[in-house]
């Protein structure tokens, strides 16, 4: 990854957004807003809605009120697929790959690398490309094992490439952490500031 640098685009602007369950108010006129190359952290106790704002920027969730306005693009609809189109992605704490399938193949799945000619998945082009992912931003990762082999710290920074190999503007951070040992957070510290000096957006939850 190359430094370069960056003009200031603001990349969210959320405005009172809210969101309610049965009998409970998730989120209250919550504002927000990020341009690329920051790095938020939001913290707060369980319950203070962190989730809840991470699923609506995900798409899993629609808000009962606000506005969630996208690189200057205003939209009151949102889907995964949508969010993802946009350039958000995000890294949860739960474990949503595929095992039985390499780490190689789970950080390019649904965007998988063919062929000139379409027809197959090529392997090695994929192997390589993760490789090369995984050393520019200083992961040492075995790219071509079996996903369920790794390490939780390795099948973590199998979600973070995953989630880097869509380009994304926006990357969120699930509350990383919880995956990884003493030495792997640093890295992950390390990493965040590789990232969010390429122009990406970072919002980290805690």
């Amino acid at each position: 990854m190359e430094n370069k640098l960056l003009e200031k685009e603001k990349i969210l602007d959320i405005k009172n957004l809210s969101k309610e369950f049965p009998g409970v108010k998730a989120l209250i006129n919550f504002n927000f807003d990020l341009y690329n190359g920051e790095v938020h952290g939001l913290i707060g106790e369980n319950g203070a809605g962190k989730s809840t704002f991470i699923k609506l920027l995900s798409g899993a969730f629609q808000p009962n009120n606000g506005e969630m306005i996208i690189s200057g693009e205003k939209h009151n609809f949102f889907t995964p697929h949508i969010a993802r189109k946009l350039g958000i992605q995000t890294v949860y704490q739960e474990d949503i790959l595929v095992p039985g399938i390499t780490a190689a193949e789970n950080i390019f799945l649904g965007t998988e690398l063919v062929d000139s000619k379409k027809f197959f998945i090529n392997y090695r082009t994929m192997l390589n490309q993760a490789n090369q992912l995984a050393e520019q931003l200083g992961i040492n990762l075995r790219v071509g094992e079996i996903y369920e082999r790794l390490s939780p710290s390795d099948q973590q920074f199998v979600k973070i490439l995953q989630a880097l190999a869509q380009k994304p503007k926006v990357l969120i951070f699930d509350e990383p952490t919880q995956a990884f040992n003493a030495n792997d957070i640093g890295l992950v510290i390390q990493l965040v500031k590789k990232i969010s000096k390429e122009g990406v957006g970072v919002i980290y939850i805690a």
